[in-house]
């Protein structure tokens, strides 16, 4: 017999994701304003190209920003329903009873974890802002990636480094948590759920945004 759902997943999806779509547009807006200012691409590029050509590039970056408030309506769903269809799929091929929308869910408020990271993120250069643009890439809170020089790697290697952060770990344990709640299965159990589903999609799609870094690279 599955477990009731409990109340922490009562929601309507719609209603979470219309709140991850305008957190996520209000940091895009923090990062493009504040951050990602005129002054740090005039220290990061006007060594090495002329100002007249950094200044096409921000013009062409300010053109299109709307680019990217609109990506926010998109990216949370497209990540839940990809990381709910590699859990469903390994909760399928096995013998618990669990439907599609119910692991949704569980991704869903999981995706809080991220969002905690990105606004930790911003946060932290808003009040200590990057003096290039190669600095902005070497940092991620918590991450091992933040660990490392700046300069010191392959372009390649800054995505996978990025990822191995205690955020992500938090991640994996908020998804297993939600399942547990709903499959007859210990934490433990729940957790080697997640590994060999959701751990073994985010190896695939790391290796192929590896892969494409090396080939352009």
């Amino acid at each position: 017999m599955q477990p009731q759902r409990t109340d922490l997943y009562s929601f309507r999806p719609a209603y979470l994701l219309l709140f991850y779509a305008a957190a996520y547009a209000t940091i895009t807006y923090l990062n493009n304003h504040f951050v990602l200012n005129s002054s740090l691409y005039y220290n990061s590029l006007g060594d090495h190209l002329p100002v007249a050509q950094v200044n096409t590039i921000l013009q062409g970056m300010e053109k299109w920003e709307w680019l990217a408030y609109v990506f926010c309506l998109f990216i949370v769903p497209l990540k839940a329903l990809l990381v709910s269809a590699c859990i469903y799929t390994a909760i399928a091929l096995g013998t618990d009873k669990i439907s599609f929308s119910t692991v949704f869910r569980i991704v869903l408020v999981a995706e809080l974890v991220p969002l905690i990271a990105m606004l930790t993120r911003t946060c932290w250069l808003l009040f200590y802002p990057p003096s290039s643009l190669q600095d902005l890439q070497y940092f991620y809170p918590l991450s091992l990636l933040s660990l490392f020089k700046t300069g010191s790697l392959p372009g390649y290697c800054l995505y996978a480094l990025q990822l191995l952060n205690a955020f992500e770990v938090l991640y994996w344990l908020a998804l297993a948590l939600g399942l547990r709640h709903f499959i007859l299965r210990s934490f433990g159990e729940s957790l080697r759920l997640v590994s060999v589903s959701y751990g073994l999609g985010l190896f695939v799609w790391v290796t192929l945004i590896v892969f494409i870094q090396v080939q352009i690279s």
